[in-house]
């Protein structure tokens, strides 16, 4: 439970700081840990690598840049198979063409897959370590500014 933690904090913590020094702008962020369930992943709307260990806790954040307001839901997965073997899976699971990121140093490397519709925006974040496979389920709603009475 401690690990579980410390790594989730390391998460928002990057976020925090990529965010805060790579947008301008950026006014708020609040995260907060939610329990991965099915209506969590039916929530997010990506395919779930079959025999994938779930990770217990997912992560819901919101977060406003000058006047865009994002709110986002992520969970995590561990795949027992190599980084080439889940990316081959998600590429026939995937339409074609959203693989955006492709990158491999032997077993280890990243593959990234992004889908957009209207003001909704999926991702699964794939990272290969040492035959093993970390899988990142993502979707983002942002929602544009009111307009200001006049």
């Amino acid at each position: 439970m401690i690990r579980q933690r410390q790594q989730r904090n390391a998460i928002v913590l990057v976020l925090v700081i990529c965010l805060g020094g790579c947008v301008p702008g950026l006014k708020d962020v609040h995260t907060k840990p939610v329990p991965l369930d099915a209506r969590l992943v039916a929530k997010i709307g990506l395919p779930v690598y079959p025999n994938a260990s779930p990770q217990p806790m997912a992560l819901q954040m919101h977060m406003t840049v000058s006047t865009t307001t994002s709110d986002a839901t992520s969970a995590q997965y561990l795949a027992g198979d190599e980084l080439a073997r889940v990316e081959a899976w998600y590429q026939t699971k995937m339409p074609k063409g959203s693989e955006v990121t492709h990158l491999h140093l032997g077993v280890n490397g990243i593959a990234e897959f992004q889908v957009a519709s209207g003001t909704t925006i999926r991702k699964v974040q794939l990272t290969g370590v040492a035959g093993k496979t970390q899988i990142q389920l993502m979707v983002m709603r942002l929602q544009a500014p009111s307009p200001s009475p006049t």
